[in-house]
C-alpha cells in the first residue's frame, strides 16, 4: 500500500480500525467462551452472551471500527481528488506550454520567412525563374525590385542582368563592327572585295539556274588623281562618298555595288533577260544612267585652316561590262575581263562604257 501511494496518516487510520476490530473480536470471543463454558450451555450464560453482543459497548466498538475506516476513505478520496487536481493543473500548464511553444514556433517560422524574403527579395520560385532566364541568355526582360529590396539577392540579380545586358549590347556592337570591317568598305559603307566575291559567286549560281543573264560593270573614275593631288585625300574621300551615293541611286536594291579599291567600283546586275540582246540593252540603260549621274558637277565642302571651303569638281567614269549566264568561267576571270574592258573604254576617250568582246 505504501508503494501504491497511501500516506502514513491513512495507514494509521487503518491500523486504528484494526486495533478497534481486535477489541470487538475480544468481546465476541468472550461471549462465545461464555456460551461454551457449560455443556449443555445454560440459559443464563446464553442470555448474558447475547447481551454482550447487543449492548451499547458492543455497538460503540463497531462504530469505533467504522470511524477510522470512513476517515481513511475520506482521506484517500481527498488525496485522489488532490492528485486529479494536480494532474489537471499540470495538464493545463502543459497545454499552455504547448500553445506557447506552438505560437513561438509559428513566430520563429514567420520571422525566418520574412528574413528569407528580405534576403532573397522575393519568393524562391521567382528567383529560380529569373536565374533560369538569365542562364538561358535572355537579358532583355527587366527584373522589378520592390522598394527597400535593393540590397537583396533579387536586387543584385537585377543589377547583374543590367550589366549582362550592357555587355551583350557591347558584344553585338563589336560583332557588327567586326562584320562591317570584314565585309564593308569603311569610307563608303559599300561591300568590299571579300563580300563582292561572295555576291558574284551567288549571282553566277543563280544565273546558271534561271538561265537569265547577269552583268558585271567595272567602273573607274577618269580624273580622280588630279583632285587628290591638288586638294588632298580628305577631299578625294568626299568625292568617293558622293560617287557611291550616285551609283546607288541608279541600280535596284537587289543589285550589288562594291568598292573594289581606290577609285574603282564594281556593279553586279542580276535577273536580266534570257535573251542576250535584250540583256545587253538593259545593261546599257543602267550604264548610261550611271555615266550621266557621275558626270554631273560635284559641290564639295571641306574644312581648311582658314575655315570652310567649297569647290566644284567635274568627274567622269569609264565602265567595262561583262555579260554572263551559264559560261564556264570563274568569277576572277569575269573581273579580269571587265577590268580589261574598262581600260579599253578609257583609251577610247573615257566617260563611256564598253562590253567585253568575246572575239578579242
Amino acid at each position: 500500500m505504501r508503494q501504491a501511494g497511501f500516506t502514513e496518516e491513512e495507514l494509521a487510520k487503518l491500523a486504528l480500525a484494526k486495533a478497534n476490530s481486535d477489541a470487538l473480536t475480544s468481546t465476541e470471543f468472550a461471549a462465545m467462551k461464555l456460551v461454551e463454558s457449560t455443556n449443555p450451555p445454560t440459559e443464563a450464560n446464553r442470555s448474558k452472551a447475547i447481551l454482550m453482543l447487543h449492548d451499547a459497548a458492543y455497538h460503540q466498538a463497531k462504530a469505533d471500527i467504522m470511524q477510522p475506516i470512513n476517515e481513511f476513505a475520506n482521506m484517500s478520496d481527498q488525496r485522489t481528488l488532490d492528485r486529479v487536481h494536480t494532474l489537471a493543473n499540470a495538464a493545463m500548464l502543459a497545454r499552455a506550454a504547448f500553445i506557447f511553444f506552438g505560437l513561438l514556433l509559428f513566430f520563429m517560422l514567420w520571422r525566418a520567412y520574412r528574413i528569407l524574403h528580405v534576403t532573397l527579395g522575393g519568393s524562391p520560385d521567382q528567383l529560380h525563374a529569373r536565374i533560369a532566364r538569365l542562364g538561358s541568355g535572355d537579358f532583355s526582360s527587366t527584373i522589378p525590385v520592390a522598394k527597400g529590396m535593393e540590397n537583396s539577392v533579387l536586387g543584385w540579380l537585377s543589377e547583374t542582368r543590367t550589366e549582362l545586358a550592357r555587355i551583350e549590347a557591347d558584344r553585338k556592337v563589336a560583332e557588327d563592327k567586326i562584320h562591317s570591317l570584314a565585309f564593308y568598305d569603311p569610307l563608303t559603307n559599300l561591300p568590299n572585295r571579300r563580300l563582292l566575291n561572295d555576291r558574284l559567286t551567288q549571282m553566277m549560281a543563280a544565273s546558271k539556274r534561271s538561265g537569265r543573264y547577269a552583268a558585271l560593270m567595272f567602273l573607274d573614275l577618269d580624273n580622280f588623281k588630279s583632285l587628290n593631288d591638288t586638294q588632298g585625300h580628305n577631299v578625294g574621300d568626299l568625292l568617293l562618298i558622293e560617287v557611291a551615293r550616285r551609283i546607288s541611286r541608279c541600280v535596284r536594291e537587289m543589285d550589288t555595288i562594291a568598292r573594289f579599291g581606290g577609285d574603282e567600283f564594281v556593279v553586279i546586275l542580276g535577273e536580266l533577260d534570257t535573251d542576250q540582246a535584250k540583256a545587253i540593252t538593259q545593261t546599257n540603260i543602267v550604264a548610261e544612267k550611271i555615266l550621266i549621274n557621275l558626270a554631273k558637277p560635284y559641290i564639295l565642302t571641306f574644312e581648311q585652316d582658314s575655315g570652310a571651303r567649297i569647290i566644284e569638281h567635274h568627274c567622269t567614269a569609264s565602265i567595262g561590262v561583262v555579260l554572263f549566264n551559264n559560261h564556264e568561267i570563274s568569277g576572277e576571270e569575269i573581273l579580269k575581263r571587265a577590268d580589261m574592258t574598262m581600260y579599253q573604254a578609257k583609251e577610247g576617250g573615257r566617260n563611256q562604257s564598253r562590253f567585253f568582246d568575246v572575239n578579242t
